[in-house]
């Protein structure tokens, strides 16, 4: 499946619905990186110097810092369809692919040698067509970092004919850094997309090491070691393209007769199964409002805009991974400045409280209108206010596939009626 390589770099209730499409944000250009000459269609270009340090919280749910209640779930209205969307022309960025080409790959496992004699990044091709993904592989170090330097990673979205090519590279050095690059080999020059220290990267021979970047548009999440490091602006490469595993990014990091080794290495296109909508959501005494959207998924991103109506106590969030046997996971937050997670088995009627913190504790807030989005993947998931990580989630006790919902109001006491806009839910 290897195609031609790449170039090495020189280091460094009742809703309304109403369909609605958000503007995409715009960039900021970064320092200008120079080629090395060699012979190919691809150029090489020279890394960022200077990386800044990415904080990576690890986050332990303390006591419960308000009384537990048992809500009463509300029967699950008639779901009402989503929008119809029109997929655009891949030459044109898009936040989504057209559903019915949402690429999957793998998973595969295998061996990517070292030639430092050659010049080029040593590279794995998937040989599909996907802007939003899930991407992840398993790395084995070549060796240690007292042996030397080595890096691995992924490049993403790319496209290139015969002179030029143009992609995403995020890559980990045995250094302790990460980057995000936006190549162009019309040009010298690439754009930053991220970069910073890693505080949980394996270094030791043989080590080992699992990254996954989750990319909708011109956004991205980054994952080592299934802990959150970054979110990344990829804003300039939106439309679909190639995938690979890689190694070598940059220059002097190959050792004649190395290889590093990648286990599971699989892609998981994403589309929009779901938005945007918007609506308001009633409660009725005693009982949360929940609105069920279409979608029924395991894995997914899911986002929305809540805004509470009335004053007092109130709470939103969503429900997901809904089964027939009545397993729920329900994930959110409180105007008491709290984020919670409970879960309902099928043998209990009522639900459980899993896990909660206060989201002072990692820089957040709690007033009024907020954002909220939630990357739920196999067993773990990731809470997001605002663009801040809320929370890291354990959703092992309940795999399965289920429905996917907005809710308001969950616990019994709270009528804050919240509205909701731009509710989108991505899925493979």
């Amino acid at each position: 499946m290897a195609s031609a390589p790449l170039p090495t770099e020189t280091p460094t209730a009742t809703p309304v619905i109403k369909a609605e499409i958000e503007a995409p944000s715009t960039a900021t250009t970064v320092p200008t990186l120079t080629p090395t000459t060699i012979s190919s269609p691809t150029h090489t270009v020279t890394p960022i110097s200077t990386l800044a340090p990415t904080h990576t919280p690890t986050l332990t749910p303390t006591s419960d810092p308000t009384s537990t209640h048992s809500p009463t779930s509300t029967p699950t209205p008639t779901p009402s369809p989503a929008p119809t969307l029109t997929p655009q022309p891949t030459i044109t960025p898009t936040p989504s692919p057209d559903p019915e080409k949402s690429a999957t790959f793998g998973p595969i496992s295998g061996g990517l040698d070292h030639d430092p004699n050659e010049g080029f990044i040593k590279s794995e091709f998937a040989n599909i067509s996907v802007a939003d993904m899930v991407i992840e592989a398993t790395f084995t170090n070549p060796y240690s970092t007292d042996h030397h330097s080595w890096d691995y990673g992924f490049t993403l979205r790319e496209q290139s004919n015969a002179t030029a090519a143009s992609f995403i590279e995020v890559t980990v050095t045995s250094a302790n850094l990460w980057s995000a690059v936006l190549r162009d080999t019309n040009s010298a020059s690439g754009k930053r997309l991220g970069g910073g220290t890693l505080l949980n990267l394996s270094t030791d021979t043989d080590g080992e090491n699992h990254l996954r970047v989750v990319a909708i548009g011109e956004r991205g999440w980054l994952f080592v070691n299934h802990e959150f490091i970054s979110v990344i602006d990829l804003t300039g490469i939106e439309r679909s393209g190639d995938a690979a595993i890689i190694t070598g990014a940059l220059a002097g990091n190959e050792v004649e007769g190395a290889s590093v080794g990648f286990e599971d290495f699989t892609i998981a296109g994403l589309s929009r199964r779901h938005g945007p909508t918007r609506g308001t959501l009633e409660a009725e005494p005693q009982s949360m409002a929940k609105l069920q959207t279409d979608v029924w998924t395991r894995d997914l991103v899911v986002e929305s805009e809540f805004t509470p109506q009335k004053s007092g106590l109130w709470s939103y969030g969503f429900i997901i991974r809904e089964t027939e046997s009545d397993q729920v996971e329900a994930i959110g937050v409180t105007g008491r400045h709290e984020w919670f997670h409970e879960a309902r088995d099928a043998d209990d009627k009522d639900y459980a409280r899993v896990a909660d913190d206060f989201v002072s504790n990692v820089g957040a807030r709690v007033t009024s209108s907020k954002h909220l989005l939630l990357i739920a993947l196999g067993d773990i998931g990731w809470l997001f206010l605002n663009d801040v990580l809320a929370a890291q989630l354990d959703l092992s006790h309940n795999t399965d596939s289920g429905w996917v919902s907005v809710m308001g109001d969950f616990l019994p006491d709270h009528q804050g009626s919240p509205e909701f806009e731009d509710l989108n839910v991505w899925a493979p």
